[in-house]
C-alpha cells in the first residue's frame, strides 16, 4: 500500500512542480495557491500512513507563514519562533526528522527580503522537503550515504549553478555582455518578463530574471531518480 501511495504522491508532486515551472517561465510568477493541494495530500499521508504529527503541524505553520509578506516583522518573528520551538519539539518527539526540519528552516529563511529566492520558489522547496520526510532514510549515492533532503539540497546547488551559467549565456546572447548585469541603451528592446531593468548613475542596466522553479523541479527529479536507482541496486 505504501508503495502505491509513494508513487501517487511523487507523480502529483512532479506534476505540480512542472505546472509551476511553466508559469514561472511564461510570467516569472507562480500562482500562490498552486502548491496547496500537494501540501494537503502530503499532510494527510504523513499523518495517516506514517503517524508524523509534530513535524507535519510545524511544517504546516511554516508553510502557512509564507503566505504573509516575507519582509515584515511578523514573518521574521514567526519564523524565528517556529524554528526554535520546532527544533526542540522534534528533537524530543520525532528526532529522526530533525534534519529535514533544519533544511526546511534554512529554505524558509532564504525568503526574507527575497534576495535569493521568491516566495513561490520557497513554497516549492518547503513542499519537497515536507513531502519526502517519511522516506528520510540513508540511501547510497555514489560513494556516500545521504538522506533525501540533503541529496536534494546538493542537487539544488548544482541546478542553481546551471541556472546562473544559463543566465550569463542568455544575457550575453541578448546584450553582447557576459555579465549578470548588462548596460543597455534601450531597455524597451528587452522583455519585461525575462529581464529586470533599473537605472544607476544615469545608465540603464538589465538583469536576467531566472525562472528558479524550473531548476528546483530539475533538482527534485534528479534526486528522486538517484534514490530510485539506489533502491534498485
Amino acid at each position: 500500500m505504501n508503495d502505491i501511495v509513494v508513487i501517487a504522491l511523487y507523480s502529483f508532486l512532479t506534476a505540480s512542480l512542472l505546472i509551476a515551472s511553466y508559469y514561472d517561465i511564461k510570467k516569472r510568477r507562480i500562482w500562490y495557491l498552486i502548491f496547496v493541494p500537494a501540501f494537503a495530500i502530503s499532510l494527510l499521508i504523513n499523518v495517516i500512513f506514517y503517524n508524523i504529527v509534530v513535524f507535519s503541524l510545524l511544517s504546516l505553520l511554516l508553510f502557512s507563514l509564507l503566505f504573509f509578506a516575507t519582509n515584515t516583522r511578523v514573518f521574521i518573528a514567526g519564523s524565528s519562533a517556529i524554528s526554535a520551538v520546532g527544533a526542540i519539539l522534534i528533537f524530543y518527539m520525532e528526532p529522526d526528522l530533525l534534519m529535514p526540519w533544519i533544511v526546511e528552516i534554512v529554505f524558509a529563511n532564504m525568503v526574507i527580503g527575497e534576495f535569493l529566492f521568491g516566495v513561490g520558489d520557497i513554497k516549492a522547496l518547503i513542499l519537497v522537503i515536507f513531502s519526502t520526510a517519511p522516506f528520510y532514510l540513508s540511501l547510497p549515492y555514489s560513494i556516500i550515504s545521504l538522506p533525501f533532503s540533503i541529496l536534494f539540497f546538493l542537487n539544488l546547488g548544482f541546478s542553481s549553478i546551471a541556472a546562473t551559467i544559463y543566465s550569463l549565456y542568455y544575457t550575453y546572447m541578448k546584450t553582447g555582455t557576459f555579465s549578470y548585469r548588462a548596460k543597455v541603451k534601450d531597455k524597451d528592446k528587452f522583455s519585461e518578463i525575462a529581464f529586470k531593468s533599473y537605472k544607476r548613475n544615469g545608465n540603464t542596466y538589465v538583469t536576467y530574471n531566472i525562472p528558479f522553479t524550473l531548476f528546483i523541479t530539475i533538482a527534485f527529479i534528479l534526486t528522486s531518480l538517484s534514490v530510485y536507482l539506489s533502491i534498485l541496486m
